[in-house]
């Protein structure tokens, strides 16, 4: 009989506990689950707004774990999540007074599903597809730049995570649409 041993690069985030924090974070006044795209096997990519989409407001977007192997971005996100959660959150009812926010929490989750480091199922890095996504390989990217095209980005936040650094960072954001002198 053979024994198996995993192990991971960085604590993971099961899709389990995805799923929960999505069917969480839709349950919370004034929030929506807004679109669900597909990856390339036809795992959900659900876009959530927080805010109520009203006219003159910023747009803000917050995507995560494009590289599936850095899961610490969704632990990022369920914390944007969680955050959420607090009512009585002046600082954040401030920011939401004028702006919402599109939280896409895994953007890759074929690669996550599958352990990969960087890629998708079809090979593919997210993360270097925004300049050329199409739906073969890159149908995650295509949804978000869909999505960004018909609701507009005033800020974009790529959340992205490293074994050598304490903390998520975000990585630019120079290939998105709508991409301006404004936004540089």
């Amino acid at each position: 009989r053979e024994t198996q041993a995993w192990f991971a690069y960085f604590e993971p985030y099961p899709r389990a506990r995805h799923n929960q924090l999505i069917e969480r974070a839709s349950a919370l006044p004034g929030v929506e689950l807004l679109a669900t795209g597909r990856s390339v096997e036809g795992r959900d990519i659900p876009l959530l707004r927080a805010g109520d989409g009203g006219a003159g407001k910023r747009k803000l977007w917050i995507i995560a774990q494009q590289h599936p192997g850095e899961h610490m971005a969704e632990w990022f996100m369920e914390g944007i999540i969680e955050r959420l959660e607090r009512h009585e959150d002046p600082v954040l009812n401030k920011l939401l007074a004028s702006a919402d926010l599109y939280l896409v929490p895994n953007m890759n989750p074929d690669g996550a599903f599958r352990g990969h480091l960087r890629t998708n199922f079809a090979g593919r890095d997210l993360n270097r597809a925004w300049q050329s996504a199409d739906e073969a390989d890159s149908p995650e990217v295509v949804f978000v730049q869909q999505q960004m095209r018909a609701v507009g980005v005033d800020l974009f936040l790529d959340i992205h995570g490293d074994e050598e650094i304490p903390h998520v960072f975000a990585a630019g954001c120079e290939g998105n649409p709508g991409y301006s002198s404004r936004l540089d």
